[in-house]
């Protein structure tokens, strides 16, 4: 019996209770009187109707004879002989003994109802895509296996949208689901009539998808009417991290509960969602994988007879990494592509997230048709595959490793599956050989005695340096394995010790020079976020700007004394009508300085004293970013809005902006090269009375004669392909080396001249650590990923000399997946029966 029924059966129960009792106090504490008696006549009346009534529906459910009907009917019956007892006697010499016989019978039905009525539960699934039905598949798997439960998969209709939000086709997939799954129809099921106990969905968008919507009448303020359990579960996995457009979606105001990978997982979601809404067990795309790898389906003939004989890598293509740069995305795919076509001992088999095509026609319509002649060029090749096939895991299980983005649920797949995953990297489009690569890093916008290009801290965590300052560079120390990529943002040279100042990490390095011993400083655990948006030495002190962390933190270098400077925060970070911006900050001497976003004050602190004083300037820009010199009175501020730079003197307050508008020069959105106006500039180098200003969004490098104000175009040497979107390169910090990411060089810059510096990476160094599996990113937990030293083609030429090791590759992934064994769906099922 359903509970919703059992429930009303135990309200009868409780409604006979108390009809009892009123019939207790007619015959035991009042006179017996006609009006009385008529009293209790009724009331014996009203219980006989609801004995029944209970009967009759308690044998709908559990059939004819069953024992319950049959104490209601014996109830029935002493109801009736009581009836009859008192009227043919006008009352009864002995009340209490009706009473008691009333009470007994009733205890014994309700006995039965506890015990003999089996409890039956409903559950309804509400997939939307086929291909996401591995998001709920094992919670289903279990709920079936119930035999107390009705389980429903009903699949619910969706609409592509149009760029303006209106709709356009409609779309139904109850047809597209395995065999084994029973499809209801959403049309034969009637949600109020059937009030199921659970209802699970995993679109969490409802009203907000820019590309799709499931039918209004399926949103999550909808179901949430007509169930007493709304489980969200996430249609996507990860491998570590979630975008920030997913910590509030509409559904999560309606889910009694959200299930989320483990522990870790919860801070990415908003502060204001309870957090006992959160069941930290896995998912169910886990458990599919797991189990699929485990026991590999028989592939089709026609996959079989194409990749006889290959290695079958699989390809994905996902819609956050080609919304990014969907031009410069559409030619990464042709370069795997190309790529492939060298290698025939690979089978490549391509999977394109099945919202691909309509996110291009609702979002990047101009680049539609580029994909489209792609996808033809692709259908061409005889030994690939097309994978459209609603179960990504059956593909997963045939395939023998990854090669795609990182950002992408399908990589947290492969992970848990122990599969060797190779993440690309969307800059690279050509197999020309190239010098530097991507391992470079922008550095601070400012200059201290610590601070040094001597060492180089890569994207992975590798620590570099030059014994001889000449720009060759060998490797000083890996510690990858212990921190994920882009952990530091600076290297410092500081009394024998490298200091490695942090970026994403809430901890801070120090490596002994001589032993080249590592060693950390934890700091105060902060949510998710980029940490830290700068840093500084002054005298024997480590100063870590905020960016998304909680406080400005100090460090006594001498003593490693860790304490925090509170206050400030919000001076640092603000909401201005949804938008997150942020100020920044330099330092001089005994203080540090933090501009606000809007540039009308800044505050000074004494790292000594911890005292601070807030300075008003009142410039009214948005501050881009500062660059500091060793002139100390002075800084630049480059400005977030438009093509500008203001010089500020920061003892007189004296301040002079300058116009670097020039003939084309334009800032650029990287993600469709249409124009903008905001984000020109990234920092800049001080050099003879100019300023060499280096471009973020801009088109340009630019440079500014500081006696006249005049400015120029300032040329590398490096052309710039006509339909080139990106960014064309920044200084390493503000020394005078310039990094193309045009061509992947470095140059030194002077006020008269750019020379290329030949800047070389230790070829062995970067065979081995190219030939590594290992953590390279918090998305990341076990990986090797592609870079100019390390490109595909490389990859596909060694597959067989990589160092991988599957056991390492699963213990990476519990961080990630709560339920390696294959048993969320059981845990998330067993959790709400528990309940």
């Amino acid at each position: 019996m359903r509970k919703k029924q059992l429930s009303l059966i135990r309200e009868m129960s409780e409604l006979l209770k108390k009809a009892h009792e009123s019939i207790r106090k007619v015959i035991v504490e009042k006179e017996i009187s006609e009006d009385n008696l008529n009293a209790v006549y009724n009331l014996l009346s009203q219980c006989q109707s609801a004995a029944i009534n209970m009967g009759t529906r308690i044998e709908e459910s559990e059939g004819e004879g069953f024992i319950t009907v049959k104490y209601l009917e014996d109830y029935c019956e002493l109801v009736y002989s009581i009836n009859e007892e008192l009227q043919s006697n006008g009352g009864t010499d002995n009340p209490d003994k009706v009473y008691k016989k009333l009470t007994k019978m009733l205890q014994k039905i309700d006995n039965s109802i506890a015990h003999d009525i089996p409890l039956r539960r409903e559950a309804v699934f509400l997939p939307y895509k086929a291909s996401m039905w591995d998001s709920l598949e094992s919670v289903w798997e279990a709920a079936d296996a119930d035999p107390d439960c009705d389980a429903y998969v009903i699949p619910i209709p969706y609409f592509d949208k149009n760029p303006d939000g209106s709709v356009r086709e409609e779309h139904y997939e109850g047809d597209l689901f395995p065999e084994n799954v029973p499809i209801t129809h959403y049309s034969e099921y009637d949600f109020g009539k059937h009030h199921p106990d659970m209802i699970f969905i995993h679109n969490p968008y409802d009203y907000g998808n820019l590309v799709t919507t499931i039918h209004p009448f399926f949103y999550a303020e909808n179901m949430k009417k007509v169930t007493d359990c709304l489980v969200y579960i996430p249609y996507f996995a990860t491998s570590g991290a979630m975008g920030a457009e997913k910590a509030w979606c509409p559904v999560y105001e309606y889910a009694d509960y959200i299930v989320i990978q483990s522990e870790s997982y919860r801070q990415y979601y908003s502060k204001d969602i309870p957090d006992e809404k959160f069941l930290a067990f896995g998912s169910p795309k886990f458990d599919k994988v797991i189990r699929k790898c485990q026991n590999p389906p028989i592939p089709s003939k026609e996959w079989n007879d194409r990749a006889k004989g290959k290695k079958v890598l699989f390809y994905n293509t996902s819609l956050s990494c080609m919304l990014q740069s969907t031009p410069r995305y559409l030619k990464k795919m042709k370069y795997v592509f190309d790529t492939f076509r060298n290698h025939k001992e690979y089978c490549l088999l391509w999977r394109p997230h099945p919202l691909f095509e309509s996110t291009l026609k609702a979002m990047r319509p101009e680049c539609l048709e580029v994909y489209r002649a792609l996808r033809a060029e692709f259908m061409k090749e005889d030994g690939w595959i097309l994978d459209e096939t609603p179960c990504v895991e059956d593909t997963i299980a045939f395939c023998d490793g990854y090669v795609g983005d990182i950002s992408s649920s399908i990589v947290a797949l492969f992970g848990v599956s122990g599969k060797p995953i190779f993440l690309l990297a969307d800059d690279i489009v050509s197999n020309d050989n190239k010098k530097v690569g991507s391992a470079l890093k922008r550095g601070n916008n400012h200059l201290d005695k610590y601070s040094t290009n001597k060492y180089i801290i890569t994207d992975d965590n590798l620590l570099y340096w030059s014994p001889n300052e000449n720009y060759m560079y060998e490797r000083f120390v890996d510690f990858s394995n212990s921190a994920a990529g882009e952990s530091y943002m600076e290297v410092y040279d500081y009394d024998n010790t490298l200091i490695l100042a942090p970026k994403l990490a809430q901890n801070v390095c120090f490596i002994d020079k001589n032993s080249r011993k590592v060693e950390y400083i934890q700091l105060q655990e902060n949510k998710f976020g980029w940490q830290f948006q700068s840093s500084y030495i002054l005298e024997d002190k480590l100063i870590l700007i905020p960016h998304d962390y909680f406080s400005i933190v100090l460090i006594k270098l001498d003593t490693r004394e860790v304490s925090y400077i509170n206050g400030v925060s919000d001076f640092i970070k603000y909401n201005d009508n949804g938008v997150v911006k942020y100020g920044t900050s330099w330092a001089v001497n005994d203080s540090i300085f933090v501009m606000s976003p809007d540039a009308n004050q800044y505050i000074r602190i004494n790292v000594n004293s911890l005292e601070y004083t807030i300075i008003n300037i009142n410039l009214g820009i948005e501050v881009g970013d500062i660059c500091s010199f060793k002139e100390n009175n002075s800084i630049w501020i480059l400005h977030k809005k438009g093509p500008y730079v203001t010089w500020l003197n920061i003892e007189s307050n004296e301040h002079k902006t300058y116009d670097l508008s020039i003939d084309g020069l334009i800032a650029k959105d990287w993600n469709n090269g249409q124009q903008i106006e905001g984000d020109y500039f990234e920092n800049c180098y001080l050099d003879s009375g100019y300023l060499i200003v280096a471009p973020f969004r801009a088109n340009k490098i630019i440079k500014l004669d500081l006696s006249n104000g005049e400015v120029e175009e300032y040329y590398l040497g490096v052309e710039k392909t006509s339909d080139y979107v990106g960014r064309i390169g920044y200084f390493i910090g503000l020394t005078n080396v310039f990094y193309s990411y045009i061509n992947q060089e470095c140059y030194i810059v002077s006020s008269d001249e750019a020379k290329e510096c030949n800047l070389t990476f230790n070829k062995e160094d970067i065979l081995e650590d190219a030939l590594n599996f290992k953590k390279y990113f918090s998305m990341s937990k076990y990986a090797n990923i592609e870079s100019y030293n390390n490109k595909l083609d490389d990859y596909l030429r060694n597959f067989d000399k990589y160092k991988f090791d599957i056991k390492e590759q699963l213990a990476a992934y519990r961080e990630v997946n709560a339920s390696m064994e294959g048993n969320c769906g059981i845990q998330v099922y067993n959790k709400l029966v528990n309940e």
